[in-house]
């Protein structure tokens, strides 16, 4: 692992990786509600960026592209910013894609309420920031509950943001 002196001399790096965690963090559907604080959302951002670090290289890989446009001396250039932008919007995309699996469920339970004559019967749901129906709801709530059960949110969240950082970059 490495030490903070050791990311302190690469923090552009680092900022990099921070922005692609922090913007999939923020649009993932268990923790883009506001019930959970900024504060943890940016810690666990930066405790992800800690441990996807090492895995990631200027000088190879899909980051090797970025070598141009980095310099360690602590000036940031428009292109740097750019990179930033960039990186963010990868994660905006990453947690849109996780997102969708989530409003499938809620959607049935849509069609399902409707079905049954409960379409009348919304209530504000908190985790979708959207009036939706109790089946909705229910339907959403039970697909959060299996995901966490069987980690495979995890598996979607740490797998898409792992395996992003070796097949994806702001350039392609």
């Amino acid at each position: 692992m490495p030490n903070i002196e050791f990311i302190a001399q690469r923090a552009p790096v680092f900022l990099l990786i921070v922005a692609r965690c922090f913007a999939l963090i923020m649009t993932l559907p268990l923790l883009s509600s506001k019930t959970v604080p900024r504060i943890a959302k940016v810690a666990l951002a930066f405790y992800m960026a800690y441990f996807i670090y090492p895995q990631v290289s200027l000088f190879e890989g899909k980051y090797s592209e970025y070598a141009a446009f980095v310099s360690f001396d602590g000036k940031f250039s428009i292109e740097y910013i750019l990179l930033l932008i960039g990186e963010a919007l990868i994660g905006l995309i990453l947690g849109f894609c996780i997102s969708v699996v989530f409003a499938v469920f809620s959607t049935a339970g849509q069609f399902f309420a409707f079905q049954m004559g409960f379409s009348a019967a919304e209530a504000y749901d908190a985790l979708s920031q959207v009036e939706n129906p109790l089946m909705g709801q229910y339907f959403n709530f039970l697909a959060m509950l299996v995901f966490l059960q069987n980690n495979w949110f995890q598996m979607l969240f740490l797998g898409a943001l792992k395996t992003s950082y070796q097949s994806l970059n702001a350039f392609s």
